[in-house]
């Protein structure tokens, strides 16, 4: 969910990046401010626009006509465009307007910027930034959530990668927090506990937390273990996998 954007020299920027909130439908949103650093002055263009999750968590801009129209029916933001000097800013104000019909609705403010340019040519370049609209209708249920997979992968002889795969299962976004990691070793030693960052998970959306280990295992079959909350409720999962004598992942099956 990026926040600034690099336009060649200094940055574009919005804050805040995102707007997590309990509200009524017709309530007014937080203002976004936009802040132009850069040497360059930008035609700004201001939409809502549905989103897609991806599993690093980003949100992807729905762009279809209809898929726009029906962004609109849910928050409205103003003003839509603006002509952003260096050093600059601007304040762009909106209203959640409705959900579409379940407690929450989701959505991004599209903040994109081009330099402006000669009639029928090309801009050299665009920058577009997003402020994520996370909004839940008073009284929503709480989140609800699993760990579905947790994935081994190897990218060195020093270097394995964990991957906690977190999936929504409710009706509203909610947060992986307190993730753990932890490796236990042949004996049944942890020798390593690790921390991904925390992160919003979309309705019916996953969501992969990643976990880095730099350094070498002995061979034989170790158990990595994950566990931590989705909102309120309490997630775990394990799984094994073996290394070879020669330092190289063999398998992995959940436990």
């Amino acid at each position: 969910m990026p926040a600034s954007a690099a336009g060649r020299a200094g940055t574009l920027s919005i804050s805040p990046a995102i707007i997590d909130s309990v509200l009524a439908p017709r309530s007014p949103l937080p203002a976004i401010s936009v802040v132009n650093r850069t040497k360059y002055t930008f035609r700004i263009r201001v939409y809502p626009a549905l989103v897609h999750q991806g599993l690093d968590g980003g949100l992807i801009p729905r762009t279809r006509p209809r898929e726009l129209r029906a962004a609109r029916r849910l928050f409205s933001l103003s003003p839509s465009g603006a002509v952003l000097e260096p050093g600059g800013s601007m304040l762009v104000h909106g209203r959640f307007i409705r959900t579409a019909g379940g407690p929450g609705a989701y959505a991004a403010a599209v903040i994109g910027a081009t330099p402006p340019t000669a009639k029928g040519r090309i801009p050299p370049f665009r920058l577009r930034l997003l402020a994520a609209l996370l909004i839940v209708k008073p009284g929503a249920p709480p989140p609800r959530g699993r760990i579905v997979a947790i994935r081994v992968a190897q990218v060195g002889k020093r270097h394995l990668v964990f991957r906690v795969r977190v999936r929504n299962t409710g009706k509203v976004h909610g947060y992986a927090t307190g993730v753990r990691v932890r490796l236990v070793d042949p004996r049944g030693r942890t020798i390593f506990v690790g921390a991904p960052r925390p992160g919003v998970v979309l309705p019916r959306y996953e969501r992969d937390l990643r976990v880095d280990l730099g350094r070498r295992l002995r061979s034989g079959t170790y158990l990595v273990r994950a566990t931590g909350h989705f909102g309120k409720q309490a997630i775990r999962r394990a799984t094994f996998f073996r290394i070879l004598a020669s330092g190289r992942i063999a398998s992995a099956r959940p436990s």
